[in-house]
């Protein structure tokens, strides 16, 4: 015997009328439960005589709703939007043009969810996209180039270390220069018997 599954909505309308029948209960406290009237309990009173747990199973169960649209349409709707006779369509046209040309009758809102779930956006938004990618690449190629230029000269200096046994504290990476003139200065200073025999400190900075 194939044992019945039922969901929590449908078992619990079967304890009702179950307990019901059992205890020879009253049907207005149940209809009240089920909130429904007494003459819909007495016929769930009788399936679950006739037809016993079973008959609390929903009808539409494992059923497609009538207007289910098949997996081939919506395939060929998928790829009409992809081909060049429609790709610049906004969504609202296409649905106006599979009407027209295929007789396909859709909701501007089931193309949009079939598009998007199947990453397919509206021209303007492929154009951003575009844009935006586009932006992170230069951006990274630009990060990319730098750690480059940076690990080159960390190699250089690695060598005239190595070669002239230069002290730690004198080896450090350079700063990559500075793409707009005036975003970096640089300062320095030396004391030296500039005046009379006097110690100056003579200060000097460029950019």
């Amino acid at each position: 015997m194939r044992k019945v599954i039922l969901r929590m909505n449908e078992q619990e309308k079967y304890d009702i009328i179950k307990n019901l029948v059992a205890k020879n209960g009253s049907k207005l406290v149940a209809s009240t439960k089920l909130n429904c009237s007494v003459r819909h309990i007495n016929r769930l009173i009788i399936k679950l005589k006739t037809k016993g747990k079973q008959a609390f199973i929903h009808g539409n169960r494992n059923l497609k709703p009538s207007t289910t649209i098949n997996d081939e349409i919506k395939n060929t709707i998928i790829n009409l939007y992809q081909s060049q006779q429609y790709n610049n369509a906004n969504f609202n046209h296409f649905k106006e043009l599979l009407l027209e040309n295929k007789n396909i009758k859709v909701s501007y809102n089931f193309i949009h969810n079939l598009l998007s779930k199947n990453n397919i956006l509206l021209p303007k938004y492929q154009r951003i996209t575009k844009k935006i990618k586009a932006k992170l690449e230069r951006e990274q190629q630009k990060r990319i180039n730098i750690k480059s230029t940076i690990t080159k000269e960390i190699e250089v200096l690695t060598n005239i270390k190595a070669s002239r046994k230069i002290p730690n504290s004198l080896v450090h990476p350079r700063k990559p220069r500075s793409k707009y003139f005036g975003q970096q200065i640089q300062m320095d200073a030396s004391d030296h018997l500039w005046i009379n025999n006097q110690k100056w400190h003579l200060h000097w900075h460029w950019w």
